[in-house]
């Protein structure tokens, strides 16, 4: 089940970076889809360190804190996500980015808490090969 869902979320990902380069900040986007989808094919086939995913969740948390307070602005304002984003309204493109940033770290908080508790890494693989 884990590998299906692990697959689903890299077809997902793979999406929002394919939806990313029209952005002017396309670079920084395609790298924070990207990262989780190549992190759920190494989990598909439980192939990655549990650091590594802390380590990813740790930047989703900083990126949220960026944009989180376009987030707290848009809930004062009653016309919701869909608006169109312009320079006076920069808070609807920081919103979606909030909302993003979020999907990526439930998923890696997903990870965390559903993974099994030993995730096999290439080099402890390897290591234990040469034995």
């Amino acid at each position: 089940m884990m590998k299906i869902i692990n697959y689903a979320a890299a077809v997902l990902f793979t999406t929002f970076v394919a939806v990313q380069f029209n952005d002017p900040d396309s670079w920084l986007w395609v790298i924070l889809y990207g990262t989780p989808v190549v992190i759920a094919v190494f989990a598909a086939h439980h192939r990655l360190n549990r650091g590594v995913i802390w380590a990813a969740l740790a930047i989703c948390f900083v990126v949220m804190a960026f944009s989180a307070p376009g987030f707290v602005r848009l809930l004062g304002n009653d016309m919701g996500i869909a608006q169109a984003m312009t320079d006076q309204r920069p808070y609807v493109e920081q919103t979606r980015e909030f909302f993003g940033i979020t999907i990526v770290a439930a998923y890696y908080l997903g990870l965390l808490i559903f993974a099994p508790r030993k995730i096999k890494s290439l080099a402890a693989e390897k290591l234990q090969s040469q034995c």
